[in-house]
């Protein structure tokens, strides 16, 4: 049996009425490939694209210490928590400092 959305001209009404009928991701995936390739959608689309670097690293070998990964390691420790006196009276009966 067929199943009908009406939703709106737009992508996302598209992968709104995709979802309303019972689709799924491919389906989804599948529906806008067709549309990009007959020209039905003018924009850019982009499905799961690879990022691709904007800058170039260059290495300076004169440079000492440049290199994270050369120097020496540290000895970093959390914070320790801070030791509390903790006494089995109860607040009225606590000797108060003067």
């Amino acid at each position: 049996e067929d199943k009908r959305a009406e939703v709106p001209a737009t992508i996302e009404g598209l992968l709104t009425g995709i979802d309303l009928v019972g689709g799924g991701y491919g389906d989804a995936i599948a529906i806008l490939r067709a549309a990009k390739s007959n020209n039905q959608i003018t924009c850019g689309l982009a499905l799961d694209p690879l990022p691709e670097s904007q800058r170039t690293y260059y290495r300076d070998e004169k440079k000492e210490g440049s290199d994270p990964a050369g120097l020496p390691p540290q000895d970093i420790q959390p914070p320790q928590p801070k030791e509390e006196k903790r006494s089995w009276l109860p607040p009225f009966l606590r000797s108060k400092p003067s």
